[in-house]
């Protein structure tokens, strides 16, 4: 709306958009000024509403008016941004627009305008967003036959892009200069690609692969629980109907960019810039069945209707949904000068920006790299008598960002060689196994959301052959934890991904061998055993087992399964290194590495049937690997100021990840009267192996002849597990519920500097430090953009998604998209207990009532484990034989360490079972190290100055354990309890 502009560039320059065009015309001596101005207003318009609106437009701006309309364009978009310059504008225009738009439609039309403004200020998560190549792999699954139904879905993403700006190699040096040039010599090489993956069941009103974020079954619009495909139809021995649904995503993107002169050439320019860029994003997302709380495009009957509920079909009476994704991805990123290489500038001054603001230097090497990956498997299976839920998703990012300076150079001005890295990088696995029963009361929540308004045979189905198994493997091995197991290829993914990473850590190996022997069947026992003589024990294993335990296990039980185990490992490794030999005025080597992961596995297994019994298992494993790394060799000459070798690590430090846990692990199981079993388990496991280093090599020499020398490597990170089990029945003879937390806290920081190096400053600093996480640094886990959208598509549309396209009183509607990733995406809010640097917690719940039948419960056991294992080193040392020579300054060697932990348990046993077991451990583990040290045989000359050698360790740790037991429990409601269990 023109009023609106006008009040936005009023806000910013003073005067209407027409003015301040006339006024730019007149400063480029533009006649006829009023005209034209009129005219690139118009156009100025047309633009911002067609960006809005997401339609072309097409103008015609003479050559020499587009900069000023651009940057027009451009200064009216950042005023959109500023919170407070739009609200002013909004204020200022309101009237003039209110009484200027009397037309009832047009006034729609300005509001729907505004929403999308809204909605475009939000953010967006298109898949079409950033630069590069977009590939995209897609495979979508049919329906199938009425009593037997198996749906195959297979996706494989293979992509490996180079790029590379290079001054190639030569075998030897020549005389004079290869390349001599009076002006800049810029070398740049910028790569950068997306790729999506996506093997799904059901397919998006545009035909594409649904990822999971408007759950429609099959390929129609209805929510049927299961995939299905055609098959041969018919029925099993006992009559049975049958749906299977498998789903598998492999997505691999390898990406090379190089920048560089090679080996042994000599080069000569007024400024030398080298740049190595790269953006490599994956996206690999396998479904198999069908999201149980996703919206339905159906309509509610409302509960008084008859026939099938909205959003259901008959489900099958067995259900088996399994989904599987792999994400494999690796950067190599150089910027180099090579072995041999010579470079010499010549400018007075220096020209080249590095970007940041007012920085300029003549010779400039940076290499970059950023990226996300997004792993997300989902298993979705609705079943009469039994049904089994399985995801399966595995991340592996490795990225190698290499700033390389080999040769020799005579810089004559300010020198800055830099290595950085951004990454994000997501495994989310999700599965649940229903009852066809709960089903039925999630169709009405799923319609409730619409507030307004190939053959088995094909071998393009076929599973990935040996190749693609042995990929997998392969990069299994080369990250594993170095305690694991090999990867075999005839294993499934999940087993290899867990005994890759040696999941069955020392902790829970020992519990497995105490839960497997008599030692824990005499402790129950003697814990239950009272006077009655019943052997719980017994009947525990009894059960887990399928013995017979009570006359209602002797009828027809069903049998829910949902298991879900994701994998993240993240190697992303930055380093900056001066081996040769560089003169400059001032020398700078910065490394940066900004790591943020988040793993999530999350299985869910309920039904209220009678005799039904329901798993669920959820595992998180996050492997953390990430460096940043400063390299000092070779002659280092600083002629007129500093040498600064700066190392930097963070993990979980920006945007959402400061919200999220780094493993998060979630089960739940709800179960009917009369079942043998309630079972939920969870395992979220974080091991940390960062570093963050600043290491001067053997025998370097480093001079800064008018300046300081400074080396300092600094960690801000935050680390957290977090596991999660809930059982809630009506009555089974067994609940269990455990959650295991662990976290291996094994960072490095280290400023060392080598065995006879020599140092010549005024001033020589070593500062190695483990910086602290507070509450300060928390933030929501989740961006604005997915609460509220406006015309999103279906797999961008927010939890509230507005519609502008109607006509009339119909011109808008809402909807709900409500999802189980959502369910997630809130407990993920409970992080704001781990803002700190350390964080484990273990939560075990489960809650048993007594069946209407009056068969009696035996055993309620939750149990929660949470372990921290500190073995971090922070160190600042000098080696042996080294000479140090400081005329006007100090020699300060820091290494300080602060870190701040919590712990948190909690169990809670509710039930009217025989036996009541509440179990909670908690762990702190500290074997961390800081130090600070001179080595031996060495010479230390400080003139007008003082030693200093520090180290300091401020640790700031505290647990918490909660157990509660109650017995006796009455009977429930089995009606309030079929009321409750959709609202849970």
């Amino acid at each position: 709306d023109k009023e609106l502009v006008d009040q936005l560039i009023t806000e910013l320059e003073d005067k209407p958009l027409e003015e301040y065009l006339k006024g730019k015309l007149d400063e480029l001596g533009i006649t006829d000024a009023d005209d034209i101005a009129s005219l690139l207003t118009q156009t100025i318009i047309a633009r911002l509403e067609a960006f809005l609106k997401g339609t072309d437009v097409n103008d015609s701006v003479e050559e020499e008016l587009q900069e000023l309309v651009n940057d027009t364009v451009t200064k009216i978009a950042d005023g959109f941004k500023d919170a407070k310059v739009i609200a002013e504008a909004v204020k200022n225009a309101a009237t003039a627009i209110i009484n200027n738009i009397n037309d009832p439609q047009q006034r729609q039309e300005m509001i729907a305008l505004s929403l999308k403004a809204l909605a475009a200020l939000l953010g967006s998560n298109d898949e079409l967003d950033g630069v590069g190549h977009r590939i995209s792999t897609q495979t979508i699954s049919g329906v199938g036959a009425a009593n037997v139904g198996v749906a195959g879905s297979v996706a494989i993403s293979v992509v490996k892009g180079i790029t590379k700006a290079i001054i190639a190699d030569r075998s030897a040096l020549t005389e004079g200069n290869d390349i001599n040039i009076t002006g800049d010599i810029i070398i740049t090489a910028d790569g950068a690609q997306r790729v999506y993956t996506t093997a799904s069941s059901s397919a998006d009103g545009k035909g594409k692969a649904n990822k999971n974020k408007a759950a429609t079954g099959g390929s129609t619009s209805t929510n049927n629980g299961t995939s299905k495909t055609g098959g041969t139809s018919g029925t099993t021995s006992s009559s049975k109907t049958v749906g299977v649904g498998a789903a598998f995503a492999l997505g691999v993107a390898d990406l090379t960019v190089h920048a560089g002169i090679g080996n042994y050439r000599k080069v000569e320019g007024a400024s030398i810039k080298i740049t190595a860029k790269a953006r490599n994003d994956l996206d690999t997302v396998s479904v198999a069945g069908t999201d149980p709380i996703g919206r339905s495009n159906a309509i509610s009957e409302g509960s008084s209707g008859s026939g099938t509920p909205a959003g259901t079909t008959t489900a099958k009476d067995i259900s088996v949904d399994a989904s599987v994704a792999v994400s494999l991805i690796q950067n190599d990123v150089k910027a180099y000068v090579g072995q041999g290489a010579v470079i010499k500038t010549t400018a007075a001054e220096d020209t080249i920006e590095t970007g940041n603001s007012g920085e300029k230097v003549n010779f400039y090497l940076y290499a970059y790299q950023s990226g996300e990956t997004n792993t997300n498997a989902s298993g979705f299976a609705v079943g009469n008598t039994s049904s089994v839920g399985a995801a399966v998703a595995l991340n592996i990012a490795l990225s190698e960002v290499y700033a390389l300076f080999a040769g020799e150079g005579d810089i004559s001005g300010k020198a800055k060689l830099a290595a950085a890295t951004y990454n994000e990088d997501n495994a989310n696995a999700l599965a649940t196994a229903m009852g066809a029963d709960l089903d039925r009361y999630l169709a009405k929540f799923r319609a409730f959301q619409n507030l307004k308004k190939k053959s088995s045979s094909d071998p393009s189905t076929n599973p990935p052959g040996n190749n693609t198994s042995s990929l997998i493997s392969g990069r299994l091995n080369n990250t594993g934890s170095g305690q694991g197991t090999p990867s075999q290829s005839g294993l499934p993914v999940s087993t290899n991904a867990l005994h890759a990473q040696n999941a069955s850590t020392t902790s829970t190996n020992q519990a497995s061998s105490t839960a497997n022997n008599s030692n824990l069947t005499d402790v129950i026992n003697q814990t239950a055993g009272g006077g009655n003589g019943t052997e719980i024990g017994s009947t525990v294993g009894n059960a887990l087992s399928g013995g017979n335990t009570d006359a209602s296990a002797q009828q027809s039980q069903t049998i829910h399964v949902a298991a879900a185990v994701g994998v993240n490992v993240t190697r992303h490794d930055a380093l900056t290194s001066i081996s040769g030999s560089l003169k400059a005025k001032n020398i700078e080597a910065l490394t940066n590495n900004n790591g943020n992961f988040s793993t999530v596995g999350t299985g869910v297994a309920a039904s209220l049937m009678k005799n039904s019994n329901s798993i669920g298992v959820g595992v998180a494993i996050s492997v953390n690997q990430n460096k940043a790394r400063v390299e000092l060799g070779g002659k280092i000459t600083a002629t007129d100021g500093n040498i600064v070798a700066d190392a930097e690590l963070t993990q979980n430090m920006d945007g959402v990840y400061r919200g999220k846990y780094g493993a998060l692990g979630m089960s739940g199981s709800a179960s009917g009267a009369g079942g043998k079993a309630g079972v939920a388990g969870s395992l979220a496991v974080v091991v940390a192996d960062g570093v963050s280093s600043v290491t001067v090599l053997n025998g370097a020499e480093l001079k800064a002849l008018n300046g300081d020398i400074n080396l300092e490597a600094t960690d801000k990170s935050k680390l957290s597990a977090a596991a999660m089990a809930a059982v809630l029945s009506n009555g089974s003879t067994v609940g269990v519920g455990a959650a295991f937390a662990l976290l291996y806290a094994q960072n490095k920081v280290l400023v060392i500097v080598g065995d006879d190096v020599q140092v010549t400053a005024k001033s020589f600093t070593l500062n190695a430090e483990k910086q602290p996480v507070t509450i300060k640094d928390w933030n929501l886990p989740f961006e604005l953009y997915e609460l509220f959208t406006v015309d999103a598509s279906g797999g961008q549309q927010g939890i509230i998604n507005v519609t502008t396209g109607g006509d009339g009183q119909n011109k808008f509607g809402v909807t709900m998209n409500v999802k189980a990733e959502d369910l997630v995406d809130i407990a993920q809010l409970t992080s704001f207990l781990g803002s700190v640097n350390y964080y484990a917690s273990a939560a075990a719940g489960t809650i048993i009532g007594k069946s209407s039948g009056g068969s009696e419960s035996q055993l309620d056991l939750a149990g929660a484990v949470s372990m921290l294992f500190q073995n971090s080193l922070t160190k600042a040392s000098i080696g042996d034989r080294v000479v140090i020579i400081l005329n006007s300054g100090d020699l300060d060697i820091n290494a300080y360490s602060n870190n701040n932990a919590r712990i948190i348990g909690g169990a809670v046993s509710v039930s009217s079972a025989k036996a009541g077991v509440g179990l909670n451990v908690a762990v702190i583990t500290n074997n961390d190290q800081v130090i600070a040290s001179i080595g031996k045989d060495g010479t230390i000359t400080v003139t007008n100055g003082k030693v200093n050698v520090t180290a300091a360790s401020d640790l700031d740790a505290w647990s918490i354990t909660v157990w509660v037991t109650l017995t006796s429990l009455p009977q429930p409601n089995p009606d309030s309890l079929h009321q409750l269990m959709p609202v849970l």
